[in-house]
């Protein structure tokens, strides 16, 4: 062998070896890259339950948090102006009257809840007796609410679903969704009209104001400002309050 083809053996032979170093670095970068990409998988495929439970268990929550509405609105039978009804004269003798600009002689009205949702309620009222008289300059007019003491007034409360704790009257049943409570029926006398308005036209009312709360979780406690029902109260369970 010639000394040229001798170096030209030697060129082929590192050309080989440089040529199987190649191929063995792209096959270790094909094995990490192969490697990587299973280990994301099986990552992805542990994490994926997780998350959906995660997610489900969340949604779940929700739900039974915000599941139902509840509303309880106020019903009586006071008249609108421009309404004739028929009330007791001063002698307890029937005589229609027309609810105008002055009121009417009317010292009774009868009231119940009506619950317009799904949840079931506690329900309780309050009552406010007021004393009203109109001052008019001989053109225009209005009514203004007197600083009258409540007890120059005589409330009478005839029902005997409610029972009286403080200033408030609670419905002694738990009132289910779309239904009625029990009536109240509620009559008033004023036992003594300052002296001061005494001139002036008078007309007398008993305000209501009704209250309701869910009957689960304690939501009363917060709604109604107490730490306990008054007794004879019906409880979630079927018992009664004591």
């Amino acid at each position: 062998m010639s000394k040229l083809e001798h170096n030209n053996a030697k060129v082929n032979e590192s050309v080989g070896i440089s040529g199987t170093g190649i191929k063995e670095k792209t096959k270790l970068k094909d094995s990490t890259k192969f490697l990587i990409l299973a280990v994301l998988i099986v990552i992805l495929l542990v994490l994926i339950p997780i998350g959906y439970a995660l997610f489900s268990n969340t949604k779940q929550e929700n739900v039974s948090t915000h599941i139902g509405k509840i509303k309880v609105e106020l019903v009586e039978d006071w008249p609108e102006p421009g309404q004739t009804v028929t009330v007791d004269d001063e002698t307890g003798t029937p005589q229609e009257e027309t609810y105008d600009e002055f009121g009417i002689n009317k010292k009774t009205k009868t009231i119940h809840g009506h619950s317009t949702e799904e949840l079931s309620s506690y329900v309780r009222v309050r009552l406010i007796p007021v004393i009203e008289y109109y001052v008019s300059d001989g053109e225009d007019g209005q009514w203004i609410t007197a600083p009258v003491s409540q007890d120059k007034f005589v409330v009478n409360v005839e029902g005997d679903s409610w029972v009286r704790d403080g200033y408030y009257w609670y419905y002694k049943k738990i009132l289910p969704g779309f239904s009625d409570t029990d009536n109240m029926n509620i009559s008033w006398q004023v036992a003594e009209i300052p002296t001061e308005i005494a001139s002036y036209p008078i007309r007398t009312n008993v305000r209501v104001l009704l209250e309701y709360a869910q009957t689960t979780n304690d939501m009363w406690k917060d709604l109604f400002q107490i730490d306990r029902l008054p007794a004879g109260i019906q409880t979630p369970e079927g018992g009664v309050t004591e």
